[in-house]
Order: C-alpha cells, then structure tokens, then sequence
C-alpha cells in the first residue's frame, strides 16, 4: 500500500510539472502497472501500460524504444493471463522496433528475442524459441565484457526448451 502511494505521488508530481500527456510521465505509469502486475492486478496493470504505450507512439512516434518497452511490458501482462498469442503479437511488434532503431545484434534485442522464446514455449513453439535463444546467446557472447551468469540463464533456458520438445 505504501509503495503504491508513493508511486502514484511521483506520478502526480510530474503530471502537474510535464502535463498530463506528456511522455515524461510514461516511466511513472509503467511503475505503478509494474506493481500491479506483481499483485495479479492485470486489468489496472494493462490500463496503464496502455496508457504509457499512447502516449509514448504520440509524443516519440511509432518506433520509438520506449514504445518497444511498452509493447513488451503488455506482453508481459497478456503472458501472465496465459493469453499467450496476444503476448507474442506484442513482443514481437517490440522486438521489430529494437532491430530496426539498434540493428540486430544489439543486447536489447537478444533482451527481446529471450522474452519472445518465454511466449513461444507454451504455445508448442519450441523448435522457435530455442533458435531465438540461441541467437540471443550468440548477440550477448560477442558483446564486450559479456555477462556469463545472464549467458547460463539463457543456456538454461534452452535446455527446458529442448526437454519440452522432447529433444534430449
């Protein structure tokens, strides 16, 4: 509860300061639908990452970053609710924006090709999701300084697709 009165102060302060349909507001928003999503609030949850994902396509335009994390954290919502075409239409959408703004070689990108395979693997996408992880592990190897502990969190990731498609 506490947490949630501070987050919605925050938002209140910055929408009196950056205006209501500002994009400024956008990491407020997503904050509070964070929590929501963690207490199983999946309608609240939605409503404002909607919100965010507006006013963020209106202030920043269509393929803005912001807007691929927006249509991520929807995904993440549509996933939690097991709907899990709709969280693949969105992080899929999130995932073409980060390749054409970064390149396809950029960690955020193998950030969205991970969340991807988390949507396919419960559709019986399997053989999908371990390529996408796959080519995740190949993006984070190759970046300088590469985190080995996220690399063998994918690689662990891999295994559970392989075992699921009875690939032993």
């Amino acid at each position: 509860v506490q947490a949630e009165a501070n987050l919605k102060k925050a938002l209140n302060c910055d929408e009196q300061i950056l205006g209501k349909d500002n994009a400024g507001i956008a990491p407020d928003l997503n904050n509070i639908a964070l929590l929501y999503l963690k207490q199983g609030k999946y309608d609240f949850a939605e409503s404002l990452y909607r919100r965010a994902l507006e006013l963020c396509q209106k202030n920043l335009g269509e393929n803005h970053l912001d807007v691929a994390a927006c249509l991520n954290n929807l995904g993440f919502v549509e996933r939690n609710r097991s709907d899990y075409k709709d969280a693949e239409q969105l992080v899929r959408k999130g995932l073409a924006i980060r390749e054409k703004v970064l390149g396809p070689n950029h960690t955020l990108v193998a950030q969205n090709l991970v969340i991807l395979a988390d949507v396919l693997k419960p559709q019986g996408k399997s053989a999908e999701a371990i390529d996408l992880l796959n080519r995740a592990i190949a993006i984070k190897k190759a970046q300088k300084g590469a985190d080995t502990m996220e690399i063998t969190g994918i690689e662990k990731e891999v295994a559970d697709a392989l075992l699921a498609a009875k690939r032993y």
